[in-house]
């Protein structure tokens, strides 16, 4: 669940916030998952956007969205590409998707790696357009 954090090994993964920003193209809208990682290895821990992180709607998997990344660099206060967690500490960042307009419900995922990528260990959480927020007062450039 949003705001609940889940601990695989010494990884702690929490998504605080799903936000709406208001933007439409024509292949759908763009979605920023707000999330927390904490590393509790005593090594740092990089994360990829592409490698760990996706959503799935209808069993069918959207990976991250490059155009996302773009707008959020341009529009998006602390938005960063930067996914290590340094080792006995946190990182907060943002990862945005494209999603369909519409959309009922969709699973967020999150592959918790560590540091030897192993892709066994997947946190997920069911999104539904009711956990979805406006962009909070300073978010935005």
């Amino acid at each position: 669940k949003i705001k609940q954090p889940v601990t695989v090994e010494q990884t702690t993964f929490t998504i605080n916030n799903v936000i709406d920003i208001n933007k439409s193209i024509d292949d759908g809208k763009y979605i920023y998952i707000s999330y927390t990682i904490k590393n509790d290895s005593d090594k740092d821990f990089p994360t990829d956007a592409l490698n760990n992180f996706c959503i799935t709607i209808d069993g069918k998997v959207i990976p991250y969205d490059v155009r996302t990344n773009v707008y959020g660099l341009q529009k998006i206060k602390d938005y960063s590409t930067d996914f290590t967690v340094p080792a006995h500490g946190e990182a907060s960042n943002y990862i945005g998707f494209v999603i369909p307009e519409g959309t009922k419900s969709f699973d967020m995922g999150y592959y918790a790696t560590g540091n030897n990528n192993d892709k066994s260990n997947v946190v997920l959480c069911t999104i539904t357009p009711d956990d979805y927020v406006s962009a909070p007062d300073g978010m935005m450039k």
